[in-house]
């Protein structure tokens, strides 16, 4: 902190700070007089140091109180403060010759912020001001920042807070700066000083931030009729990856980057060669689906190289996967007559479901995914499934086919 001897001439000298930043001035004639210098004004500082540690009350911007009469104030608060360290938070601010008005709380962020390169752990301060002038006391982000810091209340945190719900790490850091912020002013000196009784965030819990959802993670049957309709609108290569989503319920990333070598179509099964759980597992898959991969591999424009589902005639794997998904979500809002949020875990779970009510068990429908191995399993149970895991899950995978069939022609 510089320190110069302030004057009404000095003063309206000094240039203003840079977008974000703020420079602070200590008065050579009162110590505890500071004088915090950011982009659109000037405000005088009251320096406290008690027992709690070191506190800065504001005593006015430099357009509505001189140099002079703020170094009058300074002095009195101090004298106040030596004679008692109770009688500050005792006594009301217009007992000291301070005309008050309880401040807004876009007015007490800045305080807040104006203390910050003062407090201990002070690495983050030029980054925690940056954020709080941005998030907290810009009107346009925060619709409440004028009002009085008296008259702030919990559902005006949670209004922030839910607008940046659709980002969540975000609203969690939000959420975060505002408790802290109301730790701090909850402390003696501040509590009285701007008239605070309680703290609108102490209920409010991170759990508060996770994003409502309108919907189920499933999708019923109107729902999954509209996503096989809807696929018929894709262009070759991802018609077939769509179909082949619906048809077994596996990861995205891992049929887009199925290979020819992987596939034996004449024994129904699919032996990835980069699985995530079980290095030797291979995956029975319908009958549906090997005719369909069948009927791809004969086109030859598509299935000349390495991958199945290509765009490069099989030299690389597809990709554009966004484009992919705003096709879908475009022709499923004109067939169901609106917007559908959904995600494609959504349709892995309603995989999942339609294969545990087609008579497999959790670990059976796991096995379907490639997420269980039949020899670590205890043989004992499901005797009759672990002698022929692939007949039990292939038939499985055959009655959802013809469940999605059916759907789809409703």
């Amino acid at each position: 902190m510089l320190k110069m001897e302030l004057t009404d001439e000095t003063v309206q000298a000094l240039p203003y700070a840079e977008a974000g930043a703020r420079i602070s001035f200590q008065d050579a004639s009162v110590e505890n007089l500071m004088l915090t210098v950011g982009e659109s004004n000037k405000v005088f500082f009251y320096l406290a140091n008690v027992s709690d540690g070191s506190w800065a009350w504001p005593l006015g911007s430099f357009n509505t109180i001189r140099t002079q009469k703020a170094r009058e104030i300074a002095r009195r608060l101090q004298q106040a403060l030596l004679f008692d360290t109770n009688s500050l938070s005792n006594a009301a601010p217009c007992e000291i010759g301070i005309g008050y008005q309880i401040p807004t709380f876009a007015e007490v962020v800045q305080t807040y912020i104006a203390q910050l390169p003062n407090r201990r752990h002070n690495r983050g301060a030029e980054r925690d001001a940056k954020f709080l002038l941005h998030y907290l006391v810009d009107t346009n982000v925060n619709s409440w920042a004028a009002k009085a810091i008296t008259e702030v209340s919990e559902e005006d945190i949670l209004t922030l807070i839910g607008s940046l719900r659709d980002r969540p790490a975000l609203a969690n850091c939000c959420l975060r700066k505002v408790r802290t912020f109301y730790v701090w002013a909850m402390q003696p000196p501040q509590r009285h000083y701007f008239r605070l009784t309680s703290n609108p965030a102490a209920n409010l819990l991170p759990r508060f931030v996770a994003p409502y959802r309108s919907r189920p993670n499933i999708f019923f049957d109107e729902e999954l009729h509209a996503y096989l309709v809807a696929v018929e609108a894709l262009t070759p290569p991802y018609r077939a990856l769509a179909e082949a989503l619906a048809l077994t319920g596996h990861c995205l990333s891992d049929l887009a980057t199925m290979t020819w070598a992987e596939l034996d179509l004449s024994a129904n099964t699919w032996t990835p060669m980069r699985p995530k759980i079980f290095p030797s597992s291979t995956i029975p898959i319908s009958d549906t689906l090997s005719t369909l991969l069948m009927k791809f591999k004969t086109d030859s424009t598509t299935s000349v190289g390495e991958f199945v589902f290509s765009t490069t005639k099989g030299y690389s794997p597809v990709s554009r996967f966004a484009e992919m998904k705003s096709s879908l979500d475009c022709h499923m809002a004109e067939i169901l007559g609106q917007p559908l949020e959904w995600k494609w875990t959504d349709l892995r779970r309603s995989v999942r479901s339609m294969l545990l009510h087609a008579d497999l068990s959790q670990t059976q429908a796991a096995y379907a995914f490639g997420f269980a191995s039949p020899w670590t399993k205890d043989q004992r149970k499901h005797a009759l499934f672990w002698r022929s895991p692939n007949k039990a899950v292939r038939a499985a995978l055959n009655r959802h086919a013809k469940t999605l069939a059916r759907i789809r022609q409703q």
